[in-house]
């Protein structure tokens, strides 16, 4: 189980994820749609632990 509780992200010092929050049970899958520069990947990369979280868990 992945739980995110009130997780926010920068990216160059900017703000782009704020107050985010999910959960996902063994199985579940979770898609990630927007256009460019919406934080995608900053996302992921702020779960696989390659940059710290600004809060939140």
């Amino acid at each position: 189980m992945m739980k995110v509780t009130n997780l926010a992200c920068t990216r160059g010092g900017v703000a782009v994820l704020e107050g985010v929050d999910f959960t996902l049970k063994a199985g579940q899958i979770l898609m990630l749609r927007g256009p460019n520069g919406i934080g995608k990947t900053t996302l992921l990369r702020t779960l696989a632990g390659l940059q710290p979280a600004l809060e939140g868990t």
